[in-house]
């Protein structure tokens, strides 16, 4: 997925949000905060947990939070109002698998105390 296909996806889902960026770039996974990748989407609840250092040797990283974060060529933020609901939002979205639930016609379903 691209950043422009989450943005789309949150427009469509109705979240109020904000994103300051002007490239499109891949995102491939889901990180955590002290274990940030390249081209990844994490969520942050607070600044006070936000350590720059850690984003230096990154890059392509999106950033859910509520907080205000400084500026960095090296992640982008998108800032919105219930940030962890947002976040798993895009990850159920964009992560999640979905299996088929498919029985055949010619299945036999076994039950207790048949």
């Amino acid at each position: 997925m691209k950043l422009s296909d989450v943005v789309s996806f949150l427009q469509r889902s109705d979240f109020a949000f904000s994103v300051d960026c002007d490239k499109d770039f891949e995102i491939s996974a889901f990180s955590t905060p002290d274990n940030v990748k390249d081209n990844s989407i994490l969520w942050i609840k607070k600044a006070s947990n936000f350590e720059p250092d850690l984003f230096q040797r990154c890059k392509d990283v999106v950033i859910v939070t509520e907080e205000t974060l400084p500026d960095s060529d090296n992640y982008v933020v998108l800032k919105c109002g219930r940030s962890k609901a947002v976040f798993f939002s895009i990850l159920d979205q964009f992560f999640s698998r979905k299996y088929p639930c498919v029985i055949a016609d010619n299945a036999t379903v076994l039950t207790k105390n048949i």
